[in-house]
C-alpha cells in the first residue's frame, strides 16, 4: 500500500522502535482490571532514602507509575485501586517505608485528556 520494499519498512520501523517506541505502550483500561480509582500520591522522603524508597514502591503492585519530582515532595506515584479502602491500604503500605515522611493524595474524579503523543509527531 505504501510502495515500498517490506524490508525498508521493517528497518525503518525498527529504528523508529529503538530511538521512540516502548516496549510496554499498549494501554489496558484498568476498569476492565477491575481498578475503579486511580489516584496521585505525592511523596515526601528522608534525605538520602530515595533508592530505598523506590525499590519499596515497586514492590507495591497498585504502583503503576513513579517520578521524580520538583517542589516540596520528591516522588510523584500513579496508584490504581479497586475502591476507596483499597486506596486507603495502598496508602498505608507505601507509608511503611520509614524513608516516607509525608504523603498528599488526590483522588482522580474524571479523565478529560487521556495520555497521548500522537499529536506531536
Amino acid at each position: 500500500m505504501l510502495g515500498l520494499a517490506r524490508g525498508t519498512v521493517h528497518t525503518r520501523l525498527e529504528r523508529l522502535k529503538a530511538m521512540a517506541l516502548r516496549a510496554n505502550s499498549v494501554r489496558i483500561a484498568p476498569e476492565m482490571l477491575g481498578y475503579f480509582t486511580r489516584a496521585y500520591v505525592s511523596l515526601e522522603l528522608s534525605q538520602g532514602a530515595l533508592d530505598r524508597v523506590v525499590d519499596h514502591l515497586r514492590s507495591i503492585p497498585e504502583v503503576v507509575e513513579t517520578v521524580a519530582i520538583s517542589g516540596r515532595e520528591d516522588l510523584m506515584c500513579e496508584v490504581l485501586a479497586r475502591d476507596n479502602d483499597h486506596l486507603y491500604e495502598i496508602g498505608q503500605r507505601i507509608l511503611a517505608e520509614a524513608g516516607v515522611q509525608r504523603t498528599v493524595t488526590s483522588i482522580v474524579l474524571r479523565e478529560h485528556i487521556s495520555q497521548r503523543v500522537r499529536q506531536l509527531l
